[in-house]
């Protein structure tokens, strides 16, 4: 399937003025394959990163508990094909003492991804519930840093095509973290990074296209896998990825609130979420870069978004998120859950528009200054208190 090697930031040339016109004269029609590849394939924007992982150290202290979970939203970018995982124990934990975590993926329609299952080497080794010991570095840590610089990095590899296989149904996936400690052991940090893609899928719309095809004194054509078609494709599945915007989780409970401070919401009325707000009726405030893909629509940069709630049944909830968009606030009403915990349904949203569009004279280039928006929660129940252990927000499916 994949026979052309790909060196991600390949792209070595000017190609500001790159152009196709009848056949190949010049490197330029190559310079444009190599724009179209560093697009698509060099940088997919999924990534996470969860810290202070302990309630002894990030929620109710001295309390120390034993194990914890967090999920986390991921819909894998199209053409990645490996997500790395990461996840570090600091520098101040003795060497007796120590850290698991036990991955989970699922998406509700297939048979969950796990360490137990026939489908565990799919996960990378210190995912697998493998305990870690402390470091035990035997000097004493005075600083943040230092925690760091002496922590164990436990990483590891997940394939994608792999899970995609095995979870065939959906893949808006869930990454369930579950964490285990003896002692006083800690986790300082979980991070999720999707690669650059390395290989150029000659078979597949859109995952790169061979440079060579567009070289000098090559021929134009509309073949899908050498021609045009695959350029055009490429550059469609760069303007397309969706963009990730804000990645929130909070530790997951049997019954929310007995240990964790995590948002919950009790008002009558659309206010701030208590643990989740800056003022009454001020939302926690998050900035966020607006990726621009022309043309915008009316409302802004068009997003979706969920949460992953709880509310014991009789409980009606509606969560609104608020943005700069025109067409703001987005409010979403949600039925009780039985008493457990789940995600709701994707619900849309915008961004504002980027703004600053500019034509330099002369150079035909478009330039566009980096728009930014604040994204919030407001929250409100008739009855009972609602809890939010996670939220995802990222560009629509276009």
């Amino acid at each position: 399937m994949t026979t052309i090697l790909y060196a991600p930031g390949a792209l070595q040339v000017g190609v500001q003025n790159a152009y196709i016109k009848g056949v190949c004269a010049s490197s330029q029609g190559r310079a444009f394959v190599q724009a179209a590849n560093s697009a698509a394939l060099d940088n997919p924007p999924a990534h996470f990163v969860i810290t202070d992982c302990r309630a002894d150290t990030a929620y109710n202290p001295p309390t120390a508990y034993s194990t914890e979970t967090v999920n986390v939203s991921y819909t894998p970018t199209p053409q990645a094909a490996y997500l790395r995982l990461r996840w570090w124990m600091p520098g101040d934990t003795v060497y007796g003492d120590t850290s698991a975590i036990d991955v989970t993926i699922s998406n509700v329609v297939d048979a969950n991804v796990t360490s137990a299952s026939s489908a565990q080497a799919s996960l990378p080794l210190n995912w697998r519930n493998n305990p870690v010991p402390g470091p035990n570095p035997g000097t004493s840590i005075v600083n943040y840093h230092d925690r760091y610089l002496y922590s164990v990095l436990c990483e590891g590899f997940l394939d994608l095509n792999l899970v995609r296989a095995l979870l065939p149904s959906s893949n808006d996936w869930t990454l369930s973290f579950a964490m285990s400690f003896t002692g006083a052991a800690y986790i300082l940090r979980i991070e999720g990074l999707e690669m650059p893609r390395g290989i150029i899928d000659l078979s597949s719309s859109g995952y790169g296209m061979a440079s060579g095809d567009l070289g000098r004194d090559q021929p134009i054509n509309s073949d899908p896998n050498t021609g045009v078609a695959k350029l055009v494709s490429t550059m469609a599945q760069a303007r397309l990825t969706q963009a990730r915007y804000l990645t929130l989780a909070w530790p997951e409970e049997a019954t929310p609130g007995t240990n964790f401070d995590i948002p919950n919401c009790a008002a009558f009325a659309f206010a701030g979420m208590t643990y989740f707000s800056e003022t009454a009726m001020q939302g926690m405030q998050f900035l966020v870069p607006v990726r621009g893909i022309l043309p915008p629509s009316a409302q802004g940069e068009l997003i979706r978004w969920r949460v992953r709630y709880y509310a014991v049944p009789g409980t009606s909830f509606s969560i609104r998120m608020v943005t700069g968009s025109s067409a703001s606030p987005f409010t979403a009403a949600l039925a009780d859950t039985g008493g457990t915990w789940k995600w709701s349904a994707w619900q849309a949203g915008a961004l504002q528009s980027s703004t600053g569009l500019s034509v330099v004279a002369g150079s035909g280039n478009i330039l566009s200054a980096t728009a930014m928006d604040t994204i919030s929660f407001l929250g409100q129940v008739a009855a009972n208190t609602a809890y939010i252990d996670a939220i995802e927000v990222e560009g629509a499916s276009l």
